[in-house]
């Protein structure tokens, strides 16, 4: 069985980004942030002087130029003008260690890079620093000797940018976040990226009545791609500083979104210590979260609270928001069906389609799919077959469409020959009135193969409960599949798009006996 979304007509051109917006609001706000704010003139014509000074530094369309940048709205303006010049976007973790940056300039060859001032020291010792000076732009520090992003935003040249991009050109590179593996750069062209922008639009039916409230890294997929598509229907952006639930629900009383993405794994404490009214969500039309499985748990608070749905999204950099709840009551454990663009199928391990009511690994057909791993050609064979994307994540889906998500199959834990899905025992402990997360991994075991080890964090206004007393609620939940070992840690690891790190979680088991 093949599921399919609502077809897309055409690409969004993406020269046209800030079309829309000037057309209909030119001196209305478009970008808005802690460091300030743009009207659609304003965004224009810097992005415009930004590309220009790019291409008089000798930069050419299809050359990379890395960023090293905050959650800031100069790093949207720095994306734009990329894309006006031609450059590809080559998005770096603010908080990336110099050895990966070195790795990542390295590996892509990099022609330039654009960092924050805080890390200037770090930047000096790169090894990849001698090959790019005379190309290392500076923000937040306009005084500084060399090339400033705000001096580059502010002289207005504009000059030489090209005409007519070609749609295979290369147009980000995206390093995925490594929590299974290590990390790979991600690549679309100008036009799978343009694709992506007709499908979240159309997904969501973006205008320019609309607001984001932008909340994740905008180095990571949703930061770039949701951006876009939300200035290319014209609606406005506004940039929090971190994904901390105190600023989030200040810009939502503040500027009002209409529509947001939040990670998951943050998302559970929002309903549990920082307490937001209805009101706070009033202006919200979607509320969307993704980034890991949502819990039945985060979804039934939203709707307690609200009144409406929340909209659990399953994406990859390698795609996009590719499967999407529905703005009202679907089958529980459902994630969504597919969305515009998108064929989904569910294979067994020989490659062959299944049909509805089988678990098997979920693959996708779209024109929104990556060309490939940045020069790793046999990663990208692995994954991209036939013109399908495998995935490696295990689902089913039903008659209607519906697709419920069981897991990653390099996650699933092998206990006597059976296979238990570590979301479905996290699932069980974050019911618990004092758990406010959890992480669960298979640990070799010589009589099982593999125990079921939960490592959680637990509210510290509840009174603590024995470890020994989560194994029984887990227990008593799921019998024979339930947590054999239960360790309270005071954080779990997470990678920086704020997944749970399932690596390191399994490097804390070595640390902890069993119980």
């Amino acid at each position: 069985m093949i599921l399919r979304g609502e077809p897309l007509a055409e690409p969004f051109p993406l020269g046209d980004l800030l079309k829309l917006g000037l057309s209909k609001s030119s001196d209305e706000e478009a970008l808005m942030g802690p460091t300030g704010s743009w009207t659609w003139r304003q965004l224009d014509r810097a992005t415009t002087a930004l590309a220009g000074n790019y291409r008089r530094l000798g930069l050419a369309p299809g050359d990379r130029v890395a960023s090293l940048m905050p959650e800031d709205p100069a790093t949207i303006l720095h994306y734009v003008a990329c894309l006006k010049a031609g450059l590809v976007i080559t998005t770096l973790h603010y908080r990336s260690a110099m050895p990966f940056v070195d790795q990542v300039l390295a590996e892509t060859e990099a022609s330039a890079l654009l960092y924050h001032a805080e890390r200037q020291a770090e930047i000096e010792q790169l090894a990849e620093a001698g090959r790019l000076a005379g190309r290392l732009i500076r923000y937040g520090d306009p005084s500084a000797e060399g090339h400033t992003l705000e001096t580059m935003l502010d002289s207005a040249t504009g000059e030489d940018l090209p005409d007519n991009l070609s749609n295979s050109l290369n147009a980000l590179i995206i390093y995925t976040s490594g929590s299974t593996g290590a990390p790979k750069g991600v690549v679309h062209t100008r036009e799978t990226l343009g694709w992506i922008v007709s499908s979240l639009q159309q997904t969501f039916g973006l205008t320019e009545e609309d607001r984001f409230l932008s909340t994740s890294a905008l180095s990571f997929s949703v930061g770039t791609k949701y951006n876009f598509s939300v200035l290319a229907a014209g609606g406005s952006v506004v940039v929090g500083r971190s994904s901390d639930l105190d600023e989030i629900l200040d810009l939502m009383r503040q500027r009002r979104p209409t529509f947001t993405f939040v990670l998951s794994p943050i998302c559970l404490p929002f309903f549990q210590h920082v307490h937001p009214t209805a009101a706070d969500f009033e202006s919200l039309r979607a509320f969307v979260i993704g980034g890991d499985k949502a819990s039945r748990k985060l979804k039934a608070d939203y709707h307690a609270l609200t009144g409406r749905f929340m909209r659990e999204s399953f994406g990859m950099t390698e795609i996009s928001s590719s499967i999407i709840g529905l703005d009202r009551a679907i089958p529980e454990d459902a994630i969504g069906k597919a969305v515009a663009g998108y064929e989904v199928a569910v294979r067994d391990k020989d490659g062959k389609i299944l049909p509805a009511g089988q678990t098997g690994e979920l693959t996708f057909r779209s024109k929104t799919v990556m060309v490939g791993y940045w020069k790793r050609p046999d990663a990208t064979a692995e994954v991209l077959k036939d013109g399908w994307l495998y995935t490696g994540d295990i689902v089913s889906a039903d008659e209607e469409g519906y697709i419920y998500f069981k897991g990653r199959s390099k996650q699933l834990i092998l206990h006597d020959a059976a296979n238990i899905s570590p979301q479905e025992v996290e699932e069980s402990l974050v019911t618990h009135p004092s758990v406010t997360s959890a992480a669960v991994v298979g640990v070799l075991d010589p009589h099982h193969g593999e125990a079921v080890w939960a490592f959680v964090t637990v509210d510290p206004a509840v009174e603590r409960p024995a470890e020994r007393e989560l194994v029984q609620y887990s227990k008593d939940q799921l019998g024979w599949r339930a947590a054999e070992n239960v360790i309270i840690v005071p954080t779990l690891p997470t990678t920086p798009i704020g997944k749970i790190d399932r690596t390191k979680v399994k490097e804390m088991a070595g640390h902890y006996p069993a119980h």
